[in-house]
């Protein structure tokens, strides 16, 4: 039945087509396999975490070894109420360098024996060295306080040696005591269950 007999051109020709049907093949099934896993586990990405992750541990780590080189260490004296006119005046010392200083007081509330008074602050200073000294400044007065919240902006530059007009902004809760005080005019008493 199938007793045909191929010439040598029909020979080639089925020898070509069946190494092109090969190469299709392999093409489809192995070539387009192997590229697909080449970029599924690209490694270009991986080293940019691997270098963000390794700068954020690092950070972490210093910030760490600064908590616990400072833990217990009270910084400032808890003053006896009503200090807000020292403080005004340690702030004024704190702002040298800086202009359009704008302080927003809120009201003194009591907590126990405890008084703390909320400031919002705004200043201008001329870099960004200056911004820092005037936030380890405030971090480092005399009179016991906070900073919550700060937002460091320069101006129409994204250098930081070179800008020459920095706005910080901050809100600074400062503490004081109602142990000895002669009075208590003027404060807010606030319960502990409304603290929270």
């Amino acid at each position: 039945m199938l007793n045909h007999k191929f010439t040598l051109r029909e020979t080639v020709l089925v020898f070509v087509a069946a190494v092109l049907a090969l190469g299709i093949f392999y093409y489809q099934v192995v070539y387009k396999n192997y590229q697909t896993a080449l970029k599924q586990y690209d490694t270009t990405n991986v080293q940019e975490q691997v270098t963000v992750l390794s700068a954020k541990a690092s950070k972490m780590k210093h910030m760490q070894e600064y908590i616990d080189a400072h833990e217990g260490v009270s910084s400032g004296e808890v003053a006896v109420y009503n200090n807000l006119a020292n403080e005004i005046d340690a702030l004024a010392g704190v702002f040298a360098s800086a202009s359009n200083v704008s302080i927003n007081w809120q009201e003194p509330y009591l907590t126990d024996n405890i008084v703390r008074r909320n400031a919002d602050i705004t200043v201008q200073v001329p870099s960004y060295s200056e911004a820092e000294n005037i936030v380890n400044g405030i971090a480092n007065l005399k009179y016991r306080c906070v900073i919550s919240t700060m937002s460091i902006n320069g101006g129409n530059t994204d250098s930081v040696d070179t800008s020459n007009n920095v706005s910080v902004s901050m809100s600074v809760t400062f503490f004081e005591t109602i142990d000895g005080a002669d009075n208590t005019n003027g404060l807010i008493v606030e319960d502990d269950a409304n603290s929270n």
